[in-house]
């Protein structure tokens, strides 16, 4: 699926090249719009090299968080992992995931989850 600002940035021959910027998790997002659209150039800065899920057992294991709130995060990753789609989310993990995740976090796992090369 095509984002509707990319076809409308398509149809502007007059604005030049198409180049595409990523930080951190967003540079995961950069890479699959990368293999899904034409566009001129691809920035990456600080995008994890590893598969998501790594990324976020890591993130999660540093994170100075109750132990039941850890469990409960980890629960959701291996949900994720396993392709289901994840609907009651603790607020308070909310924080980690952002609120546009919580909504569509499923989908992006399943582009990202066995690591960009291999999707």
């Amino acid at each position: 699926m095509r984002p509707p600002w990319l076809g409308w940035l398509q149809q502007r021959a007059d604005l030049g090249l198409r180049i595409v910027i990523g930080h951190s998790e967003g540079g995961l997002i950069a890479l699959l719009l990368a293999k899904r659209a034409n566009i001129s150039g691809l920035v990456l800065l600080a995008t994890p090299g590893r598969p998501l899920g790594d990324v976020l057992r890591d993130q999660l294991g540093r994170n100075p968080m109750p132990a039941a709130l850890r469990t409960e995060a980890l629960g959701i990753l291996a949900a994720l992992e396993r392709g289901e789609t994840v609907t009651a989310v603790n607020p308070a993990l909310l924080s980690l995931s952002g609120r546009v995740c919580s909504r569509s976090c499923d989908r992006f796992w399943r582009l990202t989850s066995k690591g960009v090369a291999g999707t």
